[in-house]
């Protein structure tokens, strides 16, 4: 299991609930926090999430004052991250899963523009990194900006996994769904630590 802390700056709030949504988008009910020390209006409260299941978990919190009150955590109704893996593999297909889910939320065709930014990316080197003061890159902040909570949660491992590969990724998972056939070809991340443009000192 892992054991989330919330850190409360007012000696107004009574109760902490915790609310995870687990990798596999169930989400479970509300939970009170465990108080493990209180100073003046300073307080820790822990939860314990089982964590057996790989990939990516969310937490929401609701603080409860004496009155009654309830204030939630993040106030837009979002959920804090955290990733669960073993290995790089793991993050793979955590990452995977979910830039498919952007891909077929997203307003427009983003698949195409994922192999797109990929193929831009990869002249002259895949490092995660495109010039947008080229003209010939115009339009490609959608597909970066639309990728960067991907690689704001999965590129921060210990596991080698860059905004490089995830960029790769992206370009693969958006050529993979792109295909209208009975037999798609599978378009597999066959291995990841693919250096950025800031491990390499270059300029995009």
């Amino acid at each position: 299991s892992t054991v989330i802390n919330a850190k409360v700056f007012d000696d107004d709030i009574r109760r902490v609930r915790f609310r995870v949504q687990l990798p596999n988008s169930n989400r479970l009910s509300f939970t009170d926090g465990v108080k493990v020390s209180s100073n003046g209006d300073e307080s820790d409260y822990e939860f314990a999430v089982d964590t057996t299941m790989k990939g990516k978990y969310g937490i929401m919190l609701e603080l409860i004052d004496f009155s009654g009150n309830t204030e939630s955590i993040p106030s837009d109704g979002s959920w804090m991250t955290f990733l669960v893996a073993e290995n790089a593999a793991d993050v793979v297909i955590s990452a995977r899963a979910e830039i498919a889910t952007i891909i077929s939320d997203h307003p427009t065709n983003l698949a195409a523009k994922f192999v797109r930014m990929g193929f831009h990316d990869c002249v002259g080197g895949c490092d995660g990194c495109v010039d947008m003061l080229n003209g010939d890159n115009f339009g490609l902040d959608v597909p970066i900006e639309a990728l960067q909570p991907v690689v704001d949660l999965y590129s921060h491992t210990d596991f080698g996994v860059t905004r490089a590969d995830l960029w790769v990724l992206a370009a693969l998972e958006g050529a993979s769904g792109s295909q209208d056939t009975l037999e798609p070809r599978e378009f597999a991340m066959e291995w990841v630590g693919r250096p950025t443009c800031e491990d390499l000192n270059s300029v995009c």
